[in-house]
């Protein structure tokens, strides 16, 4: 009887070892994927771009969607009187059970005017805004639903028919890469041989480092 209740204690302490040992840390990853495919997730992306450079066409074929279903497709007179304005529009994607609540942040009228030299601004407020409220939110005695608003990502789009980045769009992304993860396209590059793409991109990578601002390559 004694050499049998000295034994069981030990086999107590050890079982109470290898459970101390055992944080359950790997199982972040599954209950993260849980949480992503029960609620979904946020994600905000901006596109900014003159007129005519095909950045709904590029969002439709990216997400596989139709933005604007009925959009008014406006004339040159028209665009030469619109001032830019921030539009957003909310689009519910799922694929493979997972459930992604995107958000486009669109910029029509940017750089359609004869003075653009205010639309930076706009999009940095807009920017500014979004950060402000997510901080509020966070700092708030009520965290458990908390919208995230913020603008993850920026495409910036770069017409191809000029030679590397214009005034307007070096002004633009010197303001905003401190903000949001900027991304640069070159709009309808199939239209240039590649040979001319190669030296779009080199001219834009050394106006890039020339400047020395980020930017997603």
């Amino acid at each position: 009887m004694t050499s049998t209740t000295g034994v069981q204690p030990q086999n107590k302490n050890n079982n109470n070892n290898e459970r101390s040992d055992f944080i359950s840390f790997a199982n972040l990853s599954n209950q993260i994927y849980r949480k992503i495919t029960k609620h979904g997730f946020n994600f905000t992306l901006m596109i900014v771009g003159e007129s005519g450079l095909g950045k709904t066409t590029l969002i439709n074929s990216l997400f596989q969607i139709n933005l604007y279903p009925q959009r008014h497709i406006y004339i040159d007179q028209e665009n030469f009187h619109q001032s830019m304005k921030i539009e957003s529009t909310i689009v519910e994607i799922e694929e493979c059970d997972v459930k992604i609540h995107l958000t486009i942040i669109n910029t029509p009228g940017y750089g359609d005017n004869i003075d653009c030299t205010d639309n930076d601004k706009l999009i940095l407020n807009y920017i500014d805004k979004q950060l402000e409220h997510y901080f509020n939110d966070e700092n708030s005695l009520y965290r458990r639903h908390i919208s995230d608003n913020r603008v993850h990502c920026l495409f910036y789009f770069i017409s191809s028919l000029t030679r590397g980045l214009k005034p307007l769009d070096i002004k633009c992304m010197k303001t905003l890469h401190h903000k949001v993860n900027i991304i640069p396209i070159i709009a309808k590059a199939d239209a240039l041989t590649s040979n001319e793409l190669i030296q779009m991109k080199q001219i834009v990578c050394k106006q890039k480092s020339f400047l020395d601002y980020k930017m997603i390559p």
